[in-house]
This record gives structure tokens, sequence and C-alpha cells, in this order.
């Protein structure tokens, strides 16, 4: 029991860190983060001063060590847009987003136990042969 519990905390560590790594690097492959908030005519000294204060001056490896780092200290990160802390920024999205789920959810089950309930009768008919 405690090698089959031990195997999946290993299989749910690798899981994550897949999700984490792929993250980072999807976000990455998007360009530079800079040029989706600032525009192209922003001096280049400026835009300097911001890869140094968003640590994105720094080498691939060196800004997803840090990124990795971040997130097992709880640390998510600041917003680039509007400069919140993003846990602040998700918690607050999470009520919508559990409501949008739910009635999802809930029309889901409604649609599916209606359309089963048709598609039952329309192959084995009403049973009155």
């Amino acid at each position: 029991m405690t090698r089959y519990i031990l195997i999946k905390l290993l299989r749910s560590f690798l899981t994550l860190w897949i999700v984490v790594t792929a993250v980072f690097f999807v976000l990455r492959a998007s360009g530079d983060p800079l040029y989706s908030v600032f525009s192209l005519g922003t001096p280049e000294a400026t835009l300097d001063v911001f890869r140094v204060k968003w640590g994105i001056d720094k080498s691939i490896f060196e800004q997803y060590l840090i990124y990795v780092r971040d997130i097992f200290k709880g640390d998510f990160g600041t917003s680039f847009f509007d400069g919140r802390e993003a846990w602040d920024i998700v918690m607050e999205r999470i009520p919508k987003t559990l409501l949008l789920g739910g009635v999802t959810f809930s029309v889901s089950v409604v649609a599916g136990v209606i359309f089963g309930a048709i598609a039952a009768l329309a192959l084995f008919g009403t049973g009155a042969s």
C-alpha cells in the first residue's frame, strides 16, 4: 500500500512538473512579453528597464529556474498588464469560473439524460410489440 501511494505521488509530481514546464515554454514561445504590453514605438531603453525589472533579461534556463523556484515558494508572479499579483487575479475569478462550470455541468447532465432516453426509446422502441 505504501509503495502504491509513493508511485501515485511521484506520478502526480511528474505531471505537475510537466505542466509547469509546458506553461513556461508556451508563454516564452509567444515572444517578448514586453511587445504585448508596450507599443512598437516604445524606446529600447524603457524596454530594457522593464526586462531587468521583470527578470526577462536573463537566459531562458535562468528564467525557468527562477520560475520553478518561485512556484515552490508560492509566488506566482505579477501580472504584466496591471501589476497585481497573479494569485489575487486568479482567486477573484474563481467564483465566476465555478458558477460557469456548475451551470455547464448541469445543462450537460440534463441534456444527456434527455437525449439518452430518446436514443433508448428509438433503439428499443416502446416495448409494445
